[in-house]
């Protein structure tokens, strides 16, 4: 899995006006009592956890689903592959992402944080 296209990323940012999102990334819910998986972005911002729905067919951002306040997403369970927990949410992260999750989480951890992302991760 690449990175996210900076059409999407314009998308995720437009669906949060005057947040700075810091990572984004895809994620799939394995919650309980669900009949399917499905498919969110994950958009972390400053104070904010929000997971965005997706087009069925596209798979392009439509709109904020859920929003949690920060916290750190680890560690991760790997039963299942990674996975984090989110409000009821158990949600699988590619491993292609994990180390956002990891960033995100050490961004609370160490005040002073360097700021690391990559330009397409902006």
């Amino acid at each position: 899995m690449g990175s996210l296209s900076s059409a999407t990323r314009a998308k995720c940012a437009a669906l949060l006006p005057g947040e700075d999102i810091h990572y984004l990334f895809p994620v799939t819910s394995l919650a309980a009592g669900r009949a399917a998986t499905q498919p969110f972005l994950m958009a972390v911002t400053r104070n904010w956890i929000t997971l965005i729905s997706l087009s069925m067919f596209r798979g392009r951002p439509t709109g904020v689903y859920a929003r949690y306040v920060r916290t750190k997403m680890g560690p991760f369970d790997t039963s299942l592959g990674p996975t984090i927990r989110l409000g009821p949410w158990v949600l699988e992260v590619a491993d292609d992402y994990a180390a956002q999750v990891l960033a995100a989480d050490a961004e609370i951890e160490v005040p002073d944080f360097p700021d690391d992302r990559r330009p397409e991760d902006l």
